[in-house]
């Protein structure tokens, strides 16, 4: 998850897009007519429907209890660290505890409520880390954490921790979090405890590794998903326990993830090479074209920085590099496009993923000489060619949408400005405003906001 103001790399994309792939989120299916009964009922339930926060029977302060308590009774505990009465706060409570399969999956938790503010939580929320966002846990709705300084150090809240019977931290929510995303963050953290509860009992059990460690992937804990995944196949090193055709996958994942591209593709070709008829091979094939493209990266950046340095040989050296990744990647995707990819991942989340990344990577391509030809336009002063140029581009049906295409009908404005020409800007920039993808195929990215900023900028009074 990007932290900062950089995107992330392309591995981290990819990666993050697989993970989304594999969750599904459980909905409540539409009700049918009530009668007053059943009303009544309803009501009741939702009265209940929050979690049973744990009260001191002392002048201990809940959480020092709750430690206490699972010595015992083995229970595993949600600590909901908040400040009181903040806006996140409340919509956790009302909004995602309130829900009905969230409030059940609770209960299978010893509840505590801690305030971040009081200085008797203090030696919690050290022990914990709370805050902190250089931890192995997943940092979930980044944009929305209201943050307070205590201390020299900078929190988030409010902080959900996911504590097992042996006091240790196993997962962590910062922020605000959808009754859905919440209700699946519970179900894998249970099923994480399950099966370190198999492990106490047989520590070298290769199956229960692996499922550990694509329940962490599935969290977003890429080093301790790498950390387990590679003990269990390291231990099914034959394959006769078949544990690889999820655990490969899983694995180059995590390696994408650190942006350790070549064992990434090491992994999948070797999934493809062993299971090539696998169920899983059209998730193989989407993250290899990732991978493939990620690998890549570094030399798009090169080429730019040798270019900037008048390093022409160096730059060729590195686009050759660049270019034949994006050829690799695009072989990869394109596979979807061919029967032997249709048949068995038509209308996957692996094909739309995939097409759609070979959609953007093959405009990424077709821009790069027609955006020197516009420069080298504009450097003439051809402003109207070098518009043409752009819109042609951006109106063709096989880059329609992509980010490249909506760029340069974007650019078209950018140019047109320069050029003195302002109302021809305004109105080439209002053609990305709508919201409608039907009107305007960038209505879903970044351009159209661009757009409505550069109208706003530029517009008179």
């Amino acid at each position: 998850m990007n932290h900062g103001g950089q995107p992330p790399a392309a591995g981290q994309r990819i990666a993050s897009k697989a993970v989304k792939a594999l969750l599904r989120y459980r909905r409540l299916s539409p009700g049918a007519l009530l009668t007053t009964s059943s009303l009544l009922l309803l009501a009741a339930v939702l009265v209940e429907a929050e979690p049973k926060w744990l009260i001191s029977p002392d002048a201990r302060e809940p959480w020092r209890v709750a430690l206490d308590r699972v010595e015992r009774t083995r229970e595993p505990i949600m600590a909901f660290v908040c400040i009181e009465n903040q806006q996140l706060t409340i919509m956790m409570e009302t909004e995602t505890f309130g829900q009905i399969d969230v409030d059940k999956a609770i209960r299978d938790f010893l509840c505590v409520r801690v305030n971040a503010l009081d200085v008797r939580n203090r030696p919690f929320l050290d022990s914990y880390q709370v805050g902190r966002l250089d931890l192995d846990v997943n940092v979930a709705d980044v944009e929305h954490r209201g943050e307070v300084q205590a201390q020299g150090r900078a929190h988030t809240y409010p902080v959900t921790l996911f504590i097992n019977p042996d006091g240790q931290l196993e997962h962590v929510v910062y922020g605000f979090a959808t009754p859905g995303d919440f209700h699946q963050v519970l179900e894998r953290v249970q099923q994480v405890m399950q099966v370190h509860d198999e492990l106490r009992a047989k520590a070298d059990d290769a199956k229960a590794l692996a499922r550990l460690g694509g329940l962490y992937v599935e969290l977003q804990r890429y080093p301790a998903g790498r950390e387990v995944l590679e003990k269990a196949l390291a231990l099914d090193q034959d394959g006769k326990l078949g544990i690889g055709e999820t655990a490969l996958l899983d694995l180059a994942i995590t390696y994408m993830a650190a942006e350790e591209n070549s064992k990434a593709l090491e992994a999948i070709s070797r999934h493809m090479d062993t299971y090539p008829e696998s169920e899983l091979r059209c998730k193989a094939h989407f993250l290899l074209g990732g991978a493939q493209l990620a690998s890549v990266e570094p030399d798009r950046v090169t080429v730019e920085e040798l270019t900037a340095k008048g390093d022409a040989e160096g730059a060729a050296k590195a686009r050759e590099r660049l270019l034949e990744g994006r050829r690799r990647a695009e072989e990869a995707w394109s596979w979807f496009e061919s029967a032997k990819g249709d048949a068995p991942c038509a209308k996957t989340e692996w094909s739309d993923y995939s097409l759609g990344a070979l959609a953007g990577l093959r405009a990424e391509m077709a821009y790069e000489p027609i955006a020197q030809e516009v420069d080298q336009l504009v450097a003439e002063n051809k402003i109207e060619a070098a518009v043409t140029k752009l819109r042609e581009f951006g109106a063709d049906k096989t880059y329609q949408g992509t980010d490249r295409a909506c760029e340069a009908l974007f650019h078209a404005g950018e140019i047109l400005l320069k050029a003195g020409k302002r109302a021809e800007a305004l109105a080439q920039w209002r053609k990305l405003t709508s919201d409608d993808p039907k009107e305007n195929p960038c209505a879903h990215t970044l351009w159209r906001g661009q757009a409505m900023g550069a109208i706003q900028e530029n517009e008179k009074p």
